[in-house]
């Protein structure tokens, strides 16, 4: 590997690599034969857009001819000699192609028309962008238009909902933090807190997540240094057909993101910006004062009678008392209406010979919990350059810094019991400390990215072209905590870490595109492409601090000091093909191929193959299909494939080594003759030499139909793919001398089904229009394959497990089958051998305690009885928009939903623990009282009830979040975003020197329909499924905002 490693960060790739470019470059010959020069006539002309502006860079072009045309000036002018009954096609993106016969004439003027359909029909696969009609594939675009000004911090919490397969769930308000974001299903094995996340391509850059999971110090998203209001459009490719040309990185699917670059036109000027509140969060139910004390007095005596007054703490009695008589409301200390601001400013120009677009975008979100936030800066330019009419320059760099700050403390302000009862009075000092506002705290977190994709393109002729691109990412993440002494016991502590990746990669293909005889179309692609990355990471502590005012790690003695440092290398060499064929546009034909080379391998492993094939056709176009004004296009397509992966650790396939030998995991560094010794770590997984490729082996069926002129566009798509040969770590015997192997072990399948459906519905020579888009998709993940005999494997504490089972979903969460609430003693089982009746862990169960299934019979309920309760990701998902517009005005509504998903109702059981009774123990500090309203728990002997007991009176925990009352429904229904737009006439705006002027407002996170009767929002979950309340809320949001070009 080292050789392999340092070979590509010399830069140098092998010399047989350029010899085969060269061959193939030299093996597709000559240009054709220049036009005959006989009989020509010169012909000039404008091009201006539908304002009357020149168009600079419109591609003027001879019909027939494969090498004769130019491109207008930025005077939108153009001159050629051609033939005098010669036809002109006028080409350029976002406008309608069209054919002007010349007839003689010397001067052909054309206003070029907009084609507001024509960026929807064209798709970036991978290298290359093709008319989505000939698309074998199964990809999903979102225009740009659709998530501008959404007031998220990053863009996939845009797309949530707007991609069929595509499952984006928002599990925490907290600004700046990530989500889930998984496509056509989980493969994610590493733990229940993992899942398997796409490939993002952001202007020909990747941004591996792998390589950026290894500096991940601040918790921050890395997909949030994009500004959404600067992307032009994104594809989604699903199937391995798509996504198999990135080979290794694809396993998961690929997002590809395309920023925003000039139009046609003069230089524009644009502004935007928006303002508005993040509201206060609904906080768990309390209650305060005289309630709390009313209540927790209720529970005493309805449990325990006039005796149990006797114990009674003297804090819930005393109400005369001033200094107990308080009604502290701790969750309004520590919440807050929060301020969000967005604000973009790019200038764009579009040239003969050069053009440009600088970017630069402000966002900032306060936390509803006081101290926390996000705030972005971002600033990117795009240049480009065509100095020669076979030359194409371009470059995209991109610079952002990203700093959040995090809740303060180990105060978790929403779990509630963090706090006293509100009888405890606060002081002034109290209050700052409680909302974090204490300067001497600190918890700061910094992201800093640089990005930059350069590329050159070289049309040798009509049909044949060359492209080198040159990729660099730089990505810095640093975290500073300190927490003072008189909040630690005593102890000024701090910490500090940073990371850093630095990435560079190449690409050089080539590709040839020809038509024969209009009929025989014909695509190929071959390329060749290297990759490097190197990651370090640096840690300190210090404990004890001389002063709270330092809050640095100096001064301290070096016993109280600790510090590491880390690099890690990995590289990869790839070579990749595609060859596309149709034959009169209906019969359609695509094969892809990518070898990888990855150092994260051993030599025998090193390469991975993944190819893929697809074909297509459109039915519509065959001579027997009856022509008629209903049916505009229907194709079917299929398609099989392999995508990869390898290891996430980078030197998974080689032995581990440590300093720390002291017998059976010592802490200590053992020193031989006063150095250092080395030795295997067996406290890590044990590796072998065989360990391989990860793959995913896809098949998709899928239909692609248009009626009514495009009014009506369905996409549905069936698809199984099965994840392979996945590297998983499983337990030893202690007799082996390791804890741990790491092999290729497991295999997981997801397969399902997707809808994606857009409806046009009003006639288009009316003032309105309304339009509907509306997806679902439907996915079933099962396990297939498991170690040691497909043993199921549980993982997690006993009180909170998950399961690993054959043929179940990953990672379903574990416990006891519930069937009521025992009435009586007598409702009890009792076992006809001991005449006892049924006991939790040798307890004997009663009155008010749970009925928990006995799985086994043995009358005893302990962890033998638990099963599997449900799986906390979604089987259904999807997403519903609708968009009415009257001349200048818009308004949209926009919908996501998830059914049937299951999750743990720790807020549930929390609640009910929270009335527990300790004799004496209600008192200043025992807890705040939670609203016991509407729950139906156990009071009385034969009471019906839906919950157990509030008292522990036989020590059965009732309230254990393992039984499946405590479980869930955690599907929902959002109203997502509401939004609404005015757009000045043009004739207005161009009275005041002004190109477009637009004002707009959203309210975000509307309202949430649930079936679940206790928790607030069960989309704000952990990602195991478990929730307990203490989850950072999901706020409304409420923004204004204006939009100017100039």
């Amino acid at each position: 590997m080292e050789k392999f490693v340092k070979n590509l960060k010399r830069g140098g790739l092998p010399t047989r690599c350029w010899l085969y470019m060269l061959i193939l470059l030299l093996s597709f010959g000559l240009p054709e034969s220049i036009f005959a020069q006989t009989d020509l006539v010169k012909v000039t002309g404008t091009v201006t857009d539908e304002t009357n502006q020149p168009v600079p860079g419109v591609n003027v072009l001879l019909k027939g001819s494969s090498n004769i045309g130019t491109v207008t000036d930025i005077e939108g002018k153009y001159t050629l000699n051609i033939p005098k009954d010669a036809t002109l096609i006028f080409k350029f993106v976002g406008y309608k192609t069209t054919e002007v016969a010349v007839n003689g004439k010397t001067t052909v003027n054309l206003s070029i028309q907009p084609d507001v359909k024509q960026l929807e029909d064209v798709v970036v696969i991978g290298y290359q962008a093709i008319k989505r009609e000939k698309s074998t594939a199964a990809i999903a675009s979102v225009a740009g238009e659709k998530i501008e000004n959404i007031p998220v911090p990053s863009v996939e919490m845009a797309l949530q909902g707007k991609v069929a397969g595509l499952n984006v769930l928002n599990i925490t308000g907290e600004p700046g933090a990530k989500g889930i974001v998984t496509l056509r299903g989980n493969t994610s094995i590493a733990s229940q807190d993992s899942r398997s996340t796409p490939l993002y391509v952001v202007d020909g850059i990747v941004m591996d997540e792998g390589d950026l999971g290894q500096i991940d110090l601040t918790g921050t998203n890395p997909i949030a240094g994009i500004n959404p209001n600067d992307i032009e459009s994104i594809d989604v490719l699903k199937d391995a057909s798509a996504s198999a040309i990135y080979g290794a990185r694809a396993a998961n699917g690929v997002i590809i993101i395309k920023t925003k670059t000039p139009k046609a036109g003069k230089p524009q000027v644009r502004l935007n910006g928006y303002y508005g509140v993040a509201m206060k969060p609904t906080m768990r139910s309390t209650l305060v004062g005289t309630a709390e004390r009313h209540l927790k007095m209720d529970l005493i005596y309805q449990y325990l009678g006039k005796p149990g007054m006797e114990n009674v703490n003297y804090w819930i009695t005393d109400s005369l008392n001033p200094a107990f008589n308080n009604n502290t409301d701790w969750q309004s200390n520590v919440i807050q209406k929060a301020r969000i601001q967005n604000y973009d400013v790019n200038v764009s120009a579009y040239g003969e010979k050069t053009s440009y677009r600088l970017s630069y975008n402000f966002y900032d979100e306060e936390g509803t919990v006081i101290g926390t936030g996000f705030t972005r800066n971002t600033a990117s330019l795009y240049l480009n350059a065509r100095p020669y009419s076979f030359l194409n320059l371009t470059g995209n760099i991109r610079f952002s810094e990203m700093s959040r700050k995090k809740t303060n403390g180990s105060i978790n302000i929403f779990s509630t019991w963090s706090f006293p009862s509100s009888f405890f009075k606060l002081t002034d000092e109290d209050i700052e400390n409680f909302k974090g506002n204490n300067l001497d705290e600190l918890d700061k977190n910094l992201n800093r990215d640089l990005y930059a994709n350069f590329q050159a393109n070289i049309d040798f002729t009509p049909y044949l072209k060359w492209t080198t691109s040159y990729s660099f990412g730089y990505s810095t993440t640093r975290n500073d905590y300190f927490i003072p002494s008189y909040r630690n016991d005593g102890n000024a502590y701090a910490t500090s870490s940073s990371g850093s990746v630095k990435r560079w990669e190449i690409e050089n293909y080539i590709q040839y595109l020809r038509s024969f005889k209009e009929t025989h179309n014909l695509s190929v692609l071959f390329g060749q492409g290297a990759e490097y990355s190197y990651i370090d990471n640096l840690w300190g502590e210090g404990n004890y601090i001389a002063s709270n005012s330092i809050q640095t790690i100096q001064g301290v003695v070096s016993k109280n000091s600790n510090a590491s440092s880390s690099i890690e290398e990995r590289a990869r060499l790839s070579w990749f093909a595609r060859l596309s064929y149709d034959y009169k546009d209906k019969y359609l034909f695509s094969a892809n191929w990518r070898m990888d080379g990855s150092s994260r391998f051993g030599k025998d492993n090193r390469w991975g193959h993944f190819p893929s094939v697809s074909a297509g056709w459109i039915i519509t176009k065959e001579s027997f299909f009856p022509e008629n004004q209903v049916t505009d296009f229907i194709k079917i397509r299929g398609s099989y494939g392999i995508t990869g992966n390898d290891p996430a650790g980078f030197y998974d396939a080689y032995r581990a080594l440590t300093t720390n030998v002291d017998y059976r995991g010592g802490s200590g560094i053992t020193s031989y003759n006063g150095s250092g010794t080395i030795a295997y770590d067996f406290g890590s997984a044990v590796t072998s030499r065989e360990l391989g490729w990860e793959e995913s082996k896809q098949m998709n069926f899928g239909l692609d139909a248009h009626f009514l002129n495009k009014r009506i566009i369905l996409t549905g798509d069936y698809y199984i793919r099965d994840s392979e040969s996945m590297i998983f770590n499983y337990a030893l015997p202690v007799t082996t001398g390791y804890t741990e192997a790491k092999n290729n072990l497991v295999s997981v399948r997801n397969s399902g089904v997707e809808l994606q459906l857009s409806l046009d519905l009003l006639p288009h020579n009316w003032d309105w229009s309304w339009t509907i888009d509306a997806n679902i998709a439907m996915n079933k993940n099962q396990i297939k394959k498991l170690p040691n005999g497909n043993r199921s494997i549980v993982t997690g504490a006993p009180w909170m497990e998950w399961i690993l089972t054959v043929g179940r979903p990953l990672y379903e969460i574990t416990g006891w089958r519930s069937n009521g609430i025992y009435a009586t003693d007598d409702d009890v089982p009792v076992d006809p051998l001991t005449g006892n009746r049924m006991t939790f862990f040798g307890t004997t169960m009663q009155a008010g305690d749970i009925a928990v299934v006995d799985q086994n019979g043995d009358y005893n309920i302990d962890y033998n009885d638990k099963v599997s309760l449900g799986n906390p990701d979604p089987k259904y998902y999807g997403g519903i928009n609708t968009t009415v517009r009257w001349k200048g005005i818009s308004l949209g509504v926009f919908c996501n939903y998830v059914i049937k998903r299951t999750f743990w109702n720790g807020f549930l059981s929390d609640r009910m623990n929270g009335g527990v009774y300790s004799a004496g123990g209600w008192g200043n500090v025992s807890g705040p009282a939670l609203d016991f309203g509407g729950l139906k728990y156990y009071t009385t002997p034969g009471q019906q009830a839906d919950l157990p007991t509030l008292i522990a009176t036989n020590h059965m925990d009732n309230r254990h979040i393992a039984h499946e009352i405590y479980t869930d429904n955690g599907s929902f229904f959002r109203v997502k975003n509401i939004s609404m737009s005015y757009e000045f006439p043009t004739a207005l705006v161009n009275k005041i020197k002004l190109q477009r002027l637009r004002v707009y407002g959203y309210m975000d996170n509307v309202w949430v329909f649930s079936k679940s009767k206790t928790y607030p929002d069960p989309e704000n979950i952990n990602t195991n499924g478990y929730a307990n309340g203490s989850e950072y809320p999901l706020p409304h949001k409420f923004t204004l905002g204006a939009e100017i070009t100039f």
